[in-house]
């Protein structure tokens, strides 16, 4: 190639302009001159998960990131539910995610059948959640209370029936 120093005046100023329009001063490809048409997250090297953007959902089709205890306490259930009403906890589902305040879930009244088994409660929202007792059902708390309620999002409370009308906090 030539050397751009034999070049006309017009040709070496059209040839600075240019490589100032494509480089910066330290010679680094400009990032407004990057085409990001056809490309995937997969092309980026290095792809931190908590720099992604608009992954948190509340909506159909989006998605929630989970703490790590959420994560453990769904693992220990095949059926979870996302419920935002109050609503009576059933054997098919027994882990719930709360994603509205101010809602009761009622455990299923303790039978023989039931005792050992687990239900777990998440709380996916800022407020109050009630975790209520079937009906003549206790907690083994002191003063047998018939509920527990919970404040906090990130709450997570496993109940496992240990008689037939007793249940407990695990």
């Amino acid at each position: 190639m030539q050397d751009v120093k034999n070049l006309p005046y017009n040709v070496q100023d059209w040839f600075r302009k240019l490589l100032g329009a494509v480089y910066d001063e330290e010679g680094t490809t400009k990032w407004v001159n990057l085409d990001f048409t056809n490309s995937n997250l997969t092309d980026i090297l290095t792809r931190l998960h908590n720099d992604l953007q608009t992954i948190q959902g509340g909506t159909a089709g989006e998605f929630y990131h989970l703490t790590a205890a959420q994560h453990a306490a769904l693992g220990a259930s095949n059926t979870v539910t996302s419920v935002a009403v109050d609503t009576a906890m059933v054997d098919a589902t027994r882990t719930y995610v709360v994603t509205a305040s101010g809602k009761t879930l009622t455990l299923p009244q303790g039978t023989t059948a039931r005792i050992g088994q687990d239900w777990t409660m998440i709380q996916d929202v800022v407020g109050n959640v009630t975790i209520a007792s079937f009906a003549g059902d206790t907690f083994n708390l002191p003063g047998s209370p018939t509920s527990v309620v919970t404040i906090d999002e990130g709450t997570s409370l496993t109940f496992r029936l240990i008689s037939t009308t007793v249940w407990s906090i695990v």
